[in-house]
C-alpha cells in the first residue's frame, strides 16, 4: 500500500529521514503541478534520484569533469547495453579502471543533491512512498543524512517552522476567537497548546504514519490517519482512496473534520476509546466519506492514539466498497498504544 503525505503537513526533508531511519526499500514519488521527482531507496539509502526539472546523467557528469575520456565512456556504455542495462554504468567504469570509487561516489552524490535540492525547496506538493524491492545494480548508494547535512539543512528546525506556519494559516483561515483574542492570557494559553502540538506532530507524522498505516492495511482496505488540532482534525496520510478530494493528487491534508460536530471523531474525542461499528449517517460523517471518494461503509473503526492521556491522533479505517467484515482489531489497538508510549518516552 502506498503511503501519502502532503508537503504542507510533512516536510520533504523529514520524509527522507523517516525512510532512511526505518531502512525502507521502495520508490518515493513527489508531484507538484507539472514537476515530478522520483527517489529510489534500498534499505534506507538512496540508490537513484531523478527530476523532470533536469538531470545530467552520470556519464555526462564524469566526462564534463574530465574524470573519464569519451573512448572510456563509449566502451562502458557498450558493455552496459550488452548486459541489458542491468548494471550501473559507474560500476562498469570502476571495473575498467577508468575511475576511482571515491570519484564516482562524489559525482553521484552531487547528482542526487541537485535532485533533492529541488524537492527540498517545495512548499507544496504530494509525497507518495510505495514499498518494493529495488534491485542492486551495483549503483552507488547515498545516506540521506549526509546529503541534508552537506546542503546545510537543519531538518528539525525546518520541520518545526513548517508546522508552525501551517498551524498559523489554519487558525487565521478558521477565524477562531482564539486567533483574534485581545487577552494576553488567552493568547498565552493558545500558544502553549500550539507548541505542544508542534512538539508532537513531527514524531507522529515522521516516525509513525508509515508504520501505523502499514499495520492498518492488514485489517482495512481504506484508512486515514488524522492529527488532532485545537479545533479540528486533519489527515496526514492514508490509502485506498478512489475518487474524492483525498485521491486527487493524494491531497490527504484536505481531509478535515471539526471537533464538536456530530461524527465518529467527536465520539472518539469525547470518550477517549475506540469505536468499531456502523457509521451514523450524520452530515459530517457523510461529508468525510465524500472526501474519501464515497462508498458509504457498513462498518468502520476509529482508534485513538492517547499521548499523556490526550487524544493526539485518530486512525480511521473501513472496507468500502467491498463491505468485507473488519473483524477483531485488538492487536492494532495494541500497536497504536505501544506507539503512543514511545512518543511519551521521547519527551512528548
Amino acid at each position: 500500500m502506498a503511503i501519502i503525505a502532503d508537503v504542507e503537513d510533512l516536510a520533504p526533508a523529514e520524509f527522507l529521514l523517516m525512510l532512511s531511519l526505518n531502512r525502507k526499500s521502495g520508490k518515493l514519488t513527489a508531484v507538484r503541478e507539472q514537476h515530478k521527482v522520483v527517489v529510489a531507496f534500498r534499505n534506507g539509502a538512496i540508490a537513484y534520484a531523478a527530476s523532470t526539472s533536469g538531470r545530467e546523467r552520470v556519464g555526462s557528469l564524469l566526462l564534463s569533469r574530465g574524470l573519464v575520456t569519451e573512448t572510456q565512456l563509449t566502451t562502458a556504455l557498450q558493455r552496459q547495453r550488452e548486459a541489458g542495462e542491468t548494471r550501473h554504468l559507474g560500476t562498469i567504469l570502476i571495473e575498467m579502471g577508468a575511475i576511482a570509487p571515491e570519484h564516482l561516489q562524489e559525482v553521484v552524490q552531487s547528482q542526487f543533491k541537485k535532485v533533492l535540492g529541488d524537492l527540498l525547496a517545495w512548499d507544496r506538493g504530494v509525497l507518495t512512498f510505495s514499498g518494493m524491492d529495488i534491485p542492486d545494480l551495483g549503483a552507488v548508494e547515498v545516506n540521506p543524512r549526509d546529503i541534508l547535512t552537506d546542503m546545510g539543512f537543519e531538518t528539525e528546525q525546518l520541520v518545526l517552522e513548517s508546522l508552525s506556519s501551517l498551524e498559523d494559516s489554519r487558525r487565521d483561515a478558521a477565524k477562531t476567537p482564539v486567533a483574534s483574542a485581545a487577552s494576553p492570557e488567552a493568547r498565552s494559553v493558545v500558544e502553549a497548546m500550539l507548541e505542544e502540538m508542534r512538539k508532537l506532530s513531527p514524531t507522529i507524522t515522521a516516525e509513525t504514519t508509515s508504520n501505523l498505516l502499514g499495520q492498518a492495511a492488514e485489517v482495512v482496505e481504506r484508512a486515514v490517519l488524522l492529527l488532532v488540532h485545537v479545533d479540528h482534525l486533519s489527515g496526514v496520510g492514508g490509502f485506498g482512496f478512489e475518487g474524492g478530494e483525498a485521491s486527487r493528487g493524494g491531497e490527504v491534508r484536505r481531509v478535515v473534520m471539526p471537533h464538536r460536530e456530530d461524527s465518529v471523531f467527536s465520539w472518539v474525542l469525547a470518550n477517549g476509546r475506540t469505536y468499531q461499528g456502523p457509521l451514523k449517517a450524520t452530515v459530517h460523517n457523510t461529508h468525510f466519506i465524500e472526501q474519501l471518494g464515497g462508498s458509504f461503509p457498513d462498518e468502520v473503526i476509529a482508534v485513538p492514539m492517547l499521548v499523556s492521556g490526550v487524544v493526539a491522533a485518530i486512525l480511521y479505517g473501513d472496507n468500502a466498497p467491498s463491505g468485507r467484515p473488519i473483524g477483531r482489531i485488538d492487536w492494532l489497538e495494541a500497536v497504536i498504544d505501544h506507539t503512543a508510549r514511545i512518543v511519551e518516552a521521547e519527551g512528548m
